[in-house]
């Protein structure tokens, strides 16, 4: 039975279902962190890694941004909540470098820092400024390790990272 508007006896046309609207983006977001997860484990296991991180804690109950780079510092690897944070889909970023979030404003410094910290195999944590797809400015707090195997040759960098 249609509803009827009390004060002018009319018919009233049915509101959208905006639950469902906000729970299906919510779903969509967290079938896709499962599916970065399930991406990250094969990574893990194909290359052998000897650290383990939790994942899931870090992408769905921290909402951070997950980056891997190879040994080069290419990125083989981005969380699709990426776009959220950059605006670049992950399928933008695989082969290129974090050097494609970096701009005018971004601190030589802090920079210099993190690529020394790699170059020794360390992990590090700081706060950049990088830029968005669009050209704007964020500040990026990025957690850093380097990833190595069972053997003890280092086969990846994983990032943590999360707009400050």
């Amino acid at each position: 039975m249609a509803q009827v508007d009390s004060n002018n006896n009319r018919p009233v046309a049915p509101a959208p279902l905006l639950c469902w609207d906000f729970f299906m983006e919510g779903y969509q977001r967290l079938m896709k962190k499962g599916g970065d997860i399930q991406e990250i484990r094969r990574l893990a296991t194909s290359l052998q890694w000897e650290e383990k991180w939790d994942y899931q804690n870090e992408l769905v109950n921290q909402d951070k941004v997950i980056v891997i780079t190879d040994p080069r510092r290419f990125i083989v690897f981005a969380s699709h909540n990426i776009v959220e944070m950059t605006g670049y889909y992950p399928a933008e970023l695989k082969g290129q470098t974090p050097k494609i979030f970096q701009g005018e404003k971004t601190d030589n410094e802090v920079s210099a820092y993190i690529r020394t910290r790699l170059q020794h195999q360390l992990d590090f944590e700081a706060t950049v400024i990088n830029y968005k797809k669009t050209g704007n400015p964020y500040n990026c707090h990025i957690k850093g390790f380097p990833i190595f195997n069972k053997k003890a040759a280092l086969v990846n960098y994983i990032a943590f990272e999360k707009a400050a």
